[in-house]
């Protein structure tokens, strides 16, 4: 068992070349690239200036010895895009997701980490019928979705949500990869977002196995998504650490942890974690 790291741990005190030295020094090897460092140029509509960056960081993590497992995608603003009741909407969501797709392909990951569509309530429609309408877009925008990652070479991962609605249970994605494509389509289980939904982790890792492609391991103290490493909330990390070791778990295990305002606290925060993951590793789970 091995623990990577989410380059957000660096966001917003360094730039990514800088972050991806700290966190190569740190003798971490595996990473997740955050979308923050990207989403200034995604959401001031800057593409060309977003493709030169992208192939700039592709050619700086040439220069590590870090192996990128996992791409985070544009969140937010895109689900909502992806439920939304306008077609043109749906369109540009996927197109973003797409052109993503192909990025992750550049930066030479094999794994992006995309929510599942999401929407308020549909004027007109009972809370059952939205629900089979938005399923319906998921398995309608994921099918789309599958067909680009087929080109690039590139699986996607679907992240629980925090929020309590479609993408929230475990069940939710395993129904929703069933019903697009299993070879292309898995689960990215977030910690975090499970425990403030009080599920039990371990369990969750034991029920989705054959599904489960990434991950974004951090704690809280269950009451709200707060991004601390291990062993700083209320998580049982013993019990969650051996349901994945029993599974037989092959990748790395990727920490997401929140972002420091300056220099000092984001070097702080990788010492820190690299000290949590060699105390957990150290253990006889």
């Amino acid at each position: 068992m091995e623990f990577g790291i989410d380059t957000w741990i660096g966001y917003p005190a360094l730039d990514l070349p800088s972050i991806l030295q700290l966190v190569e020094n740190s003798g971490f090897r595996y990473i997740e690239y955050a979308f923050e460092h990207f989403r200034e140029l995604e959401y001031s509509g800057r593409i060309d200036e977003l493709n030169e960056y992208i192939e700039y960081i592709a050619d700086a993590a040439s220069t590590t010895r870090l192996k990128p497992l996992q791409i985070h995608a544009p969140y937010g603003r895109v689900a909502k895009m992806m439920g939304s009741t306008d077609e043109n909407e749906r369109k540009k969501g996927i197109e973003i997701l797409s052109r993503w797709i192909r990025y992750a392909a550049l930066l030479q990951v094999p794994i992006i980490v995309v929510h599942v569509a999401r929407a308020k309530p549909y004027p007109g429609k009972s809370y059952k019928q939205f629900i089979e309408v938005l399923y319906k877009r998921n398995i309608e925008s994921f099918k789309k979705l599958v067909k680009v990652c087929k080109n690039y070479g590139v699986k996607i991962a679907v992240e629980n949500r925090l929020e309590r609605w479609f993408g929230v249970a475990p069940e939710d994605l395993v129904s929703l990869i069933n019903d697009v494509d299993p070879d292309y389509l898995g689960i990215c289980l977030d910690t975090g977002h499970a425990h403030v939904n009080e599920y039990d982790i371990p369990e969750i890792v034991k029920n989705i196995k054959e599904h489960l492609i990434a991950t974004h391991i951090h704690d809280n103290d269950g009451t709200r998504d707060q991004h601390y490493p291990p062993l700083m909330g209320s998580i049982k990390w013993t019990a969650v650490l051996k349901a994945f070791k029993e599974i037989g778990y092959p990748y790395p295990l990727i920490l997401e942890i929140a972002g420091g305002t300056t220099i000092q606290q984001v070097k702080n925060k990788i010492h820190l974690t690299r000290i949590i993951t060699e105390k957990l590793l150290s253990e006889d789970i």
